[in-house]
């Protein structure tokens, strides 16, 4: 199954969300899945409808989508996601 680790943030989280985004693409890679971080959105749309629309439309591509806000920090990149041997 391909999986697809998704994040964003907007210029208000950007100090944090460069250094955790740093983090997910570094586990995303360790265990070959896409990354994706969306830095964009149309300015009429808040950024949690436009996350929607993202992960949603991510579907169509990947079997898996997990999102991650740009609090997160990965602090295991041994552990996969269920369904991931």
């Amino acid at each position: 199954m391909r999986t697809l680790v998704l994040t964003g943030y907007n210029s208000a989280f950007k100090r944090l969300g460069d250094i955790t985004s740093m983090n997910m693409e570094a586990y995303a890679k360790r265990h070959d899945f896409a990354f994706e971080c969306l830095r964009w959105w149309p300015t009429d749309k808040h950024p949690s409808w436009w996350k929607m629309y993202r992960l949603m439309s991510a579907f169509t591509t990947y079997g898996r989508v997990i999102w991650m806000d740009a609090d997160i920090v990965v602090t295991n990149p041994d552990i996969l996601p269920p369904g991931e041997s």
